[in-house]
């Protein structure tokens, strides 16, 4: 397996993601000028009633490019951020240079 991938992975997530540490660290390597991976942001998706008596806003989002990172790195993303309430649509990641489907799932 090759180090760079090209990454898909989008749904809508928890407005306040950022507020969990280890979601806040992979947010930042997101934004790191230096990566290849982006996360963008779209329009709000739901609001779900919480624990607390009101709503949680839940915003559409998109990571996606190529960058070298490891598929352990993406499952970790994976599995932290639905920890904390993110709902994937879709999660796409291929390894460009063997041309090989690491992971595909689509809802």
């Amino acid at each position: 397996m090759s180090n760079v991938k090209k990454v898909l992975l989008s749904g809508r997530l928890p407005f306040n993601i950022y507020e969990f540490d280890e979601c806040c660290k992979l947010l930042g390597q997101l934004n790191a000028p230096v990566s290849g991976l982006r996360i963008t942001y779209g329009e709000l998706a739901a609001s779900v009633p919480n624990e607390y008596g009101g709503t949680t806003a839940f915003i559409e989002f998109c990571i996606s490019g190529e960058e070298a990172v490891s598929l352990s790195w993406i499952t970790r993303l994976i599995q932290e951020f639905s920890r904390y309430g993110t709902v994937f649509t879709r999660k796409e990641v291929v390894d460009i240079e063997n041309n090989e489907v690491l992971l595909k799932e689509i809802v």
